[in-house]
């Protein structure tokens, strides 16, 4: 279906002008002659019309049927994971006869997914309900939280650099766990978005700008995953303190990034350049003392990479609200 459509405009009396809106959309809109609008114009000449005590149609919940005879595990979780994320609503796994399938197994992959729920369990068939209202809940709410997981994060792999206690590596895991349930919840509540009928490019760009920011949000936690599970397997010590100031630099590169999502500070972001080439001088010298620790000096790099990428969109976010 075309969003564009032409119309000429008719002379309504003396003081006035109309155009028609086409009946297709009136029907998708939900409204019908006699229903009132407001309207307004921007300073770039758009003319905006709203609904006047208009709820939203609400949208048909979306359901499946998977065949987990035809499924291996990992595909099945795959498709949980897809399942979850398009929006779906409902989702019915035929077939659980095999024993990898059964529970503690599946327990695991749907606590995965915030807000599913195991209803009408049966020996060989399940249903599951997203139970979430996404009406309720806020793109910034997850990404304030996927910020503080990451300070926690950083906060423990600090802690492990210092005390070497296999616990706070540990805690690093789950937590990163933490952040992949809220990066499918972010992704879930885009998706949702996305689909509305209608929607403004400026309304478009905003959610592309949320996607971006907690896609590199989930792969900073991840740099931190993989990094600290080489250091659990490795003798560290002779670069101790190097490994100390990488993670401080590091803190500071990708907070400071995060600060701008609201509250854009172009000085700082601009500054990040140069963070960034003392942060990779650090790093070269750990490779030349210890090789080994490769690994670990490309998950610091690829921080501040990612870092700099959402540094980049707050930027664009930052130039696009002052040309409103």
């Amino acid at each position: 279906m075309s969003w564009m459509e032409p119309r000429k405009i008719i002379k309504i009396g003396e003081k006035s002008y109309a155009i028609t809106l086409p009946k297709k959309w009136a029907k998708i809109l939900g409204i019908k002659p006699g229903d009132s609008v407001n309207l307004t114009m921007d300073k770039n000449g758009v003319i905006h019309v709203y609904l006047i005590n208009k709820k939203p149609k609400k949208e048909e919940g979306f359901a499946i049927v998977l065949d987990a005879s035809k499924l291996s595990l990992s595909e099945l979780e795959e498709c949980l994971r897809g399942c979850y994320i398009e929006g779906l609503d409902s989702i019915i796994i035929k077939n659980l006869k095999r024993e990898e399938f059964k529970p503690p197994v599946l327990n695991d992959l749907i606590v995965k997914l915030p807000g599913v729920i195991i209803l009408e369990p049966g020996p060989e068939d399940i249903v599951l309900k997203i139970a979430i209202t996404e009406d309720i809940i806020d793109l910034d709410e997850v990404v304030t939280r996927m910020s503080h997981i990451l300070e926690n994060m950083f906060d423990y792999m600090e802690n492990y650099i210092n005390t070497a206690r296999k616990e706070d590596g540990e805690t690093i895991l789950k937590l990163d766990d933490e952040l992949d349930r809220l990066y499918h919840l972010g992704q879930r509540l885009i998706r949702k978005k996305m689909r509305a009928k209608i929607m403004s490019s400026r309304n478009y760009l905003d959610l592309l700008d949320y996607l971006m920011i907690i896609t590199n949000l989930e792969h900073i936690g991840d740099c931190l995953d993989r990094g600290v599970r080489i250091l659990m397997e490795k003798d560290w010590k002779e670069i101790q303190d190097d490994l100390r100031e990488s993670v401080l630099r590091s803190r500071k590169i990708v907070f400071d990034t995060i600060s701008g999502i609201r509250y854009p500070n172009l000085k700082i972001l601009s500054n990040l350049k140069l963070r960034r080439r003392e942060l990779k001088q650090l790093l070269r010298g750990i490779v030349l003392k210890k090789p080994e620790f490769s690994g670990v000096v490309n998950e610091f790099e690829l921080i501040s990479t990612l870092s700099t990428d959402i540094a980049e969109i707050t930027v664009f976010r930052y130039l696009r609200k002052q040309s409103e």
